[in-house]
């Protein structure tokens, strides 16, 4: 008969304890704050197949363990746990299925919890107790004694650095339970803080990245860090003009007329640019962009929908291909919203705001026209606003050139993320709604007058662009992206709010960054109704196909 033997390992591989000694409440003040309870994590126990009639002996090490965290201004760390584990079983019969971490911080707030391989996302499965959460991840294939199996785990912490105000302290000790060949801690503080020590000596830094290691480390060894540091509300973030030279001539996108250039259309191109070269920055690495290169990749890596949008994603995956290898991912493209755009500046992450709405006859909405690169909070004549970085204008504020007001706002992060998405674009007279393999549903329906924000992360955004020299109309169009997309059927429901023809684009993301496009065009009368599918899979070329049911 056979049956599954859980193995419990708390002590016996590996634990990683973390505990916080303490931290300054406020400048200058001599409180300090101490923390009874440890925070900790590490392994709980693998799950293997076996007879139980069988006697075994199941050993196995990392032959690589990296513990990286990415923290945010709150307090919150995106945690990432990289791991190459060995079976060094002698028994034939003891095979290792899957693996469980068990992390334990007061706060008891746990998201995002996933996990890769190199073949895509792996099973994983959670149970609770108090504050304490259990993370298994399913390996796809058993590990056989002498086999070495290659994974990530992710998960976010809430409150995980402790402190307040502008004054935070990462303070935890690492204990590896058994042999590690390379063990390394990573710490990503926000790029905008100053640190005011670090303890122990680093191994390595690049800005506010410190990376400490340990190879052909021991169960005896430990490592305790003390880092504080303090939070800023501003960033430095290189400016690049639409209309300079070289690229200011450059054609925009998939335009083919000579007049349609970066000058004249790229203020979304070059914010992102300015994005992608402080990522790059701030993660040490020398291979930094400009508007006119990011404008060719786009173009030759469907960067642009057939509209002549940027797909905002699409920014990130540039950013993270080689030769370049720079952290930088999409987080959401949604509505204005301060207290949110206050949070990224905080956790030192630049934000693309779209401001100087106009008004558009055809979906009686309001557009952003134009987009720049927020960078801090400042104050103008007395009243707050933010520093902004402005493709035409240059530095200035938001209040000083658009009186305070934007529309949208688009949000990238360092800490990796998964890449999986759905990206829907839509051309006058139409507008759209996408309904999930949940029947979760996203979008505008003019019928009814409904605004749907069902699927999680999923915003119904109107976009524009503006002419920067006053001649042309602005280009409008509605998009939607759904981040981390379940795999399955998605209904597209086109409604005609004109007579006229129309584009609808579907765009799809996988978890290693593969795209895919289809896109449906016709005519469409005032109140008509037409609806297509496609069907998502995580592996995009498994599954993704366009069925029309007109």
């Amino acid at each position: 008969m056979k049956a599954r033997i859980f193995v419990r390992l708390l002590l016996a591989a590996i634990v990683l304890s973390v505990t916080i000694l303490s931290y300054p409440v406020q400048a200058g003040s001599d409180l300090i704050q101490e923390r009874s309870q440890p925070t900790t994590f590490g392994i709980a126990y693998v799950n293997e197949g076996r007879d139980v009639s069988q006697s075994f002996d199941l050993t196995f090490e990392f032959e690589f363990l990296r513990n990286s965290v990415g923290v945010w201004s709150d307090g919150k760390g995106d945690l990432l746990l990289e791991q190459h584990i060995k079976n060094t079983s002698t028994d034939p019969a003891a095979v290792m299925e899957s693996m469980t971490w068990w992390f334990n911080w007061p706060s008891a707030d746990y998201s995002k919890i996933h996990a890769l391989d190199g073949k895509g996302p792996l099973k994983t499965t959670t149970e609770t107790s108090e504050t304490v959460i259990f993370v298994t991840v399913n390996f796809r294939t058993p590990l056989q004694p002498g086999q070495t199996y290659k994974f990530k785990q992710f998960i976010t912490i809430g409150e995980m650095i402790f402190g307040s105000g502008d004054y935070w302290t990462a303070n935890w000790g690492i204990y590896p339970g058994s042999n590690v060949k390379s063990f390394e801690q990573v710490l990503a503080l926000p790029a905008n803080s100053t640190v005011t020590s670090v303890t122990p000596a680093v191994s390595e830094r690049h800005g506010n990245i410190l990376i400490w290691r340990g190879d052909n480390t021991t169960g005896d060894y430990s490592l305790v860090i003390e880092v504080p540091y303090v939070l800023s509300d501003s960033i430095a973030v290189g400016l690049f003009l639409q209309r300079a030279d070289p690229w200011g001539d450059d054609i925009y996108a998939h335009n083919t007329k000579p007049e349609d250039t970066m000058a004249r259309w790229g203020c979304l191109i070059t914010s992102g640019a300015m994005l992608v070269n402080y990522f790059a920055a701030t993660q040490d690495r020398a291979n930094y962009t400009d508007p006119g290169v990011l404008n060719t990749w786009m173009i030759n890596n469907s960067g642009y929908d057939r509209l002549y949008y940027a797909k905002h994603a699409w920014f990130g995956k540039y950013a993270r291909q080689t030769p370049r290898d720079i952290s930088m991912y999409w987080n959401s493209s949604t509505g204005y919203d301060t207290t949110l755009l206050d949070y990224y500046l905080r956790s030192g992450y630049p934000v693309i705001l779209g401001v100087k709405p106009e008004f558009d006859p055809v979906t009686k909405r309001y557009y952003p026209s134009h987009w720049v690169v927020a960078t801090g909070k400042t104050t103008g004549d007395g009243v707050d606003t933010y520093s902004i970085n402005d493709p035409i204008y240059g530095q200035t504020t938001l209040k000083k050139q658009y009186l305070n007001n934007a529309l949208v706002m688009v949000t990238f992060s360092a800490s990796e993320a998964n890449q999986q998405l759905l990206y829907f674009a839509a051309q006058s007279p139409i507008h759209f709604v996408i309904t999930d393999p949940l029947e979760r549903k996203a979008g505008y329906d003019p019928t009814t007058d409904t605004l749907y924000e069902e699927i999680p992360g999923a915003y119904y955004l109107y976009e524009g662009l503006s002419d920067a020299f006053g001649k042309q109309e602005p280009r409008v169009a509605k998009t939607l992206t759904i981040p981390d997309p379940v795999d399955g059927p998605y209904l597209i429901t086109v409604y005609g709010i004109g007579n006229g023809a129309y584009t609808m684009e579907a765009s799809a993301m996988d978890w290693q960054g593969v795209t895919m496009d289809r896109i449906f065009t016709g005519t469409v009368t005032e109140g008509q109704v037409i609806t297509y599918k496609v069907t998502y899979s995580e592996v995009i070329y498994q599954t993704f196909l366009p069925i029309a049911v007109r």
